[in-house]
């Protein structure tokens, strides 16, 4: 049991003692070199190749929703579904900022 505040050896977030996992990321207080290195190399890079395709994925559905709602046939369903799309992207994007901080 860690008794002082600490610093995650993978996001670098300071908590609190007596906290046994990153309340961040979720890595563990207490975990050897070898766990540090692999998820360092590993879950990271995954994580940022990731976090980097949802980024392109959500930014073309918000296109698309944009372009339909502008260029669409002017119904009703073009619009809702273009603008159901944009919100979809958007949301999507604000999401994976967040995660990324």
């Amino acid at each position: 049991m860690i008794n002082y505040r600490w610093s995650c050896q993978i996001c670098g977030a300071v908590n609190e003692p007596e906290v046994t996992h990153c309340e961040k990321c979720k890595f563990p207080a207490e975990a050897t070199g070898e766990q540090i290195q692999q998820m360092r190399t590993n879950g990271k890079l995954k994580l940022e190749k990731t976090t980097s395709i949802l980024s392109y994925f959500a930014f073309a559905v918000a296109g698309v929703g944009v372009l339909l709602i502008k260029f669409g046939r002017l119904t009703s369903y073009d619009w809702l579904i273009g603008l159901a799309l944009a919100l979809i992207g958007l949301v999507v994007i604000v999401l994976v900022d967040k995660r990324e901080q």
